[in-house]
């Protein structure tokens, strides 16, 4: 308790009479948070309100999580806002891993409960061990300097006091003092990149390499969060200039100016590029960097696809990036899509060349409506045998130039649908179908992917 009051002050986290919006789910790490700030309420004359979403994903283990925070905050008489969410129906409508879904629901509803109540800050529970597994997924996606500094202890309205904390010290203080928690069983499964690293990097780097590695890791988060306010003071004046919006909604990247930033700082400088079209970052890495490098060195008109729709083209100036869909070309018909759960056996289907039903709990990333990407596979029968999808092109006889206009449905880049081709088998409704998701395009699409 003492570390972490300690901490607060370090990083300026509170001042006397704040209003507190606290993320609790009922885990170990929220009680934790919880405890602390209710302990320092008297002193610091604290008002707390704390918010949990039910993301309706785990059944009866989610109602009983609400029913324990709700207890929770009862006995120690703190307000107390729920509010429930089909996350993974989110997800699939705004085409959103369910991880993603959660977190964006989540900050929503912490936004507006903040709003609401007139607070100015938002508590939540990380620790030392989320800011290393964040670290090394960034490093393994190929994150530059500026990406490797972990999650910041204060970034307003955002307070994380816990991040001076291991897990093992949270559950430490959870045991001295007798407190109860929630297990979320979710937590312990591979299904998430994050969940692989904490299940089984981590606890492999501390046993079998060094039992400080979780310290030692932060530390050197610490000492490149120094490092990058450094590169970003260098790189501020090459962006200002080097960085130009264009009339289309595109961004160009200065070929003259580009030329003039250090080699050490020019990976910074296109990821920077990258981040400025894309919201989200965390797949665009080295590899995307080295693409873009390899780019200035090519001819004007030469063309790089790549993630979350953007498509750079090398110019007389430079490098232009846009999203496809502003470049008036290569639009993506977008379905109707419907969720409906099954009470009874199915006595029907639809046999629509335009319109099918998918079973819906076996989407495991998001639901993506889209063209073709790099690693995109269908699984071709009910064995489970896979083919990539440019082979499932070449099988069928489609024109190289047709390819990149049929639309997909995909699940991450497992495709559900060649739209107009193919149906995955994976993901067709059986007996034991419980939900199903109906995806139906409202014109006929003709045989090289266009709306007829």
């Amino acid at each position: 308790m003492q570390k972490i009051e300690k901490y607060m002050k370090e990083q300026q986290m509170l001042s006397k009479g704040d209003r507190v919006v606290i993320g609790l789910s009922g885990g170990p790490d929220s009680v934790c948070l919880f405890s602390v700030l209710n302990e320092l309420k008297a002193v610091l004359e604290l008002e707390l309100i704390a918010v949990h979403l039910n993301h309706q994903l785990r059944g009866a283990a989610a109602t009983a999580d609400e029913e324990f925070v709700t207890a929770l905050c009862q006995e120690h008489q703190v307000e107390l806002v729920v509010e429930r969410a089909d996350v993974k129906a989110y997800g699939c409508l705004h085409k959103l891993s369910s991880e993603e879904a959660g977190r964006k629901l989540r900050h929503q509803l912490f936004q507006e409960t903040l709003e609401k109540y007139g607070a100015n800050k938002i508590a939540l529970g990380h620790h030392m061990d989320d800011n290393a597994e964040t670290f090394l997924l960034n490093l393994c996606r190929g994150s530059g300097v500026l990406g490797l500094t972990g999650i910041k202890p204060v970034s307003f309205p955002y307070i994380r006091p816990l991040l001076c904390v291991q897990k093992e010290e949270i559950m430490t203080y959870l045991e001295g003092r007798g407190l109860a928690y929630v297990i979320d069983e979710t937590n312990c499964e591979d299904e998430y990149t994050r969940n692989k690293i904490r299940n089984h990097v981590l606890p492999y780097l501390t046993e079998q390499v060094n039992q400080q590695t979780i310290l030692h890791i932060n530390e050197s988060a610490n000492r490149l969060e120094a490092l990058a306010a450094f590169a970003r003071e260098a790189l501020s004046p090459y962006l200002k200039r080097g960085l130009i919006a264009t009339e289309g909604g595109g961004l160009l990247a200065v070929e003259s100016v580009y030329r003039e930033v250090p080699p050490a700082l020019r990976g910074e400088f296109l990821l920077e590029f990258l981040s400025r079209v894309s919201e989200k970052r965390k797949d665009l890495g080295r590899i995307h960097v080295r693409q873009l490098e390899e780019l200035f060195e090519k001819q004007g008109g030469r063309l790089l696809d790549l993630p979350y729709e953007i498509q750079a083209r090398r110019t007389y100036d430079g490098v232009l990036l846009q999203k496809k869909k502003e470049q008036g070309g290569g639009k993506v018909p977008q379905p109707e899509i419907r969720i409906f759960e099954i009470a009874e056996k199915l006595e029907k289907f639809p046999r629509g060349t335009y319109t099918k039903w998918f079973d819906y709990d076996r989407i495991k990333d998001s639901l993506a409506i889209r063209n073709r990407g790099a690693g995109d596979y269908l699984t071709i029968n009910k064995n489970g045998d896979k083919k990539k999808l440019k082979q499932f092109f070449i099988d069928e006889k489609i024109d190289r130039d047709k390819r990149a206009e049929i639309p997909l449905v995909c699940d991450g880049n497992h495709v559900m649908w060649v739209v107009g081709y193919r149906q995955s088998p994976y993901y067709q409704v059986s007996e034991q179908t419980r939900t199903v998701v109906e995806i139906s395009f409202e014109k006929e699409i003709t045989k090289n992917g266009r709306i007829s």
